[in-house]
């Protein structure tokens, strides 16, 4: 199995190049089911992203979700909910511009808990990079995507890399991202990639993460021999 490179964050913790988001609409399967699937496809990095349960409902799905991910020595981030992540001790929480504040998030969370911030431009990358209490940046939508409602236009590869040309943090590119388009932002210098839709869509989830895994694995290493 192809091993994944690993971006580092604050506090000698580590950021897999792969970065899943889970979608149980998508996939037809409740996000332990997803989880399992993923970490049997070698992914290390799973956010689990659901806008419609409730937190009780979702409790029990992420506390098991973070179960396996421990065994397999993988990250769980929970998207949006600081309290949930704080409750099932999930690895960290992800944050859009209108959620909670990094800071509110990491008196919740402590010192260890990776934070990460959405920006949707260069400004709120900018400000997001600049912010003491954020771990990494994920930009997007950096291509068109059905996943998420957006009132922005997609970034492209151009202006990726001229925010990752200002942003000094592990920056991550969320939105459309397929097997087809991830070698132009690798090149352009994004750390990880954000996944929905590539992984969550037939066929099999864990035959899509054994495919992103090996191809970013090669484009990472074409990358640093190039640059």
């Amino acid at each position: 199995m192809e091993r994944q490179r690993i971006i580092g964050v604050p506090g000698g913790r580590t950021l897999p190049v792969l970065y899943a988001v889970t979608d149980r609409q998508l996939a037809g399967m409740a996000h332990p089911d997803i989880v399992r699937e993923l970490l049997r496809g070698g992914c290390r990095c799973i956010q689990i992203r659901d806008k419609d349960l409730s937190d009780e409902e979702l409790f029990p799905q992420i506390a098991e979700s973070v179960r396996l991910c421990r065994q397999s020595g993988a990250l769980l981030i929970v998207n949006d909910r600081p309290g949930l992540a704080a409750r099932t001790m999930a690895d960290g929480v992800h944050l859009g511009q209108e959620d909670t504040p990094p800071g509110i998030a990491r008196q919740m969370l402590g010192p260890r808990a990776l934070i990460g911030r959405s920006a949707e431009n260069m400004e709120q990358a900018i400000r997001a990079d600049q912010d003491g209490d954020v771990d990494y940046v994920a930009i997007g939508p950096v291509f068109a995507t059905l996943t998420k409602k957006i009132e922005c236009p997609p970034l492209g590869v151009e202006e990726s890399a001229r925010i990752r040309a200002r942003v000094g943090k592990p920056l991550v590119a969320i939105g459309g991202i397929s097997l087809s388009n991830a070698a132009g932002l690798i090149a352009a210098g994004i750390d990880s990639l954000a996944v929905v839709s590539g992984l969550m869509a037939p066929p099999p989830i864990t035959r899509r993460t054994e495919a992103f895994i090996a191809l970013l694995g090669s484009l990472r290493q074409v990358s640093l021999t190039l640059g």
